[in-house]
């Protein structure tokens, strides 16, 4: 749809009362082209807008009309993505009684990976002989998306992880 507050508004106004979750992509940023936010706020409470987190930072949270859920994602594919898995799916497996029962797998960091020192850092790996294999892109770029076989966690407090490092992976 188009970035059009009112559109976004009228859109939302229109699902709001026949859907269980709602889930946004795109607009969650704080441009001034980026009404999610606003919007959500008209029709119910935020809980959170913006998480220390890379790919991901304007992820944010609402309750609609105090009982429907809203998520809005990045637009970014990968960012959306990663903040969906770690974020939307396991408040809908909550909401419908399931329980979500995260897979993890250890193994050997293939290569160093810098990171930003601040913000917990999600970075696609696929898994080859028992090794992560780090799958570095922009969020915007889909394609890795299709080559990993889950996630790596770098905490916010590191600049990265060296080579050999045992690491957790996220399976998908």
């Amino acid at each position: 749809m188009p970035d059009e507050e009112d559109a976004l508004r009228e859109a939302i106004d229109t699902v709001r009362k026949e859907c269980d979750f709602l889930i946004i992509s795109g607009g969650s940023s704080v441009g001034e082209r980026d009404n999610v936010n606003r919007v959500l706020a008209s029709f119910g409470e935020v809980y959170f807008h913006g998480v220390a987190l890379k790919p991901g930072k304007p992820t944010m949270f609402a309750m609609l009309d105090g009982d429907v859920p809203a998520f809005g994602l990045p637009g970014h594919p990968a960012a959306a993505f990663y903040t969906f898995h770690l974020f939307a799916k396991p408040a809908i497996l909550k909401r419908r009684g399931a329980i979500a029962v995260p897979r993890y797998v250890e193994a050997e960091l293939s290569q160093k990976v810098p990171s930003n020192h601040g913000r917990e850092e999600i970075l696609g790996v696929a898994l080859e002989d028992g090794k992560a294999v780090p799958l570095p892109a922009k969020s915007g770029v889909v394609s890795v998306l299709s080559r990993a076989d889950g996630t790596i966690t770098i905490p916010r407090d590191l600049e990265g992880l060296e080579r050999g490092a045992k690491v957790k992976v996220l399976l998908f």
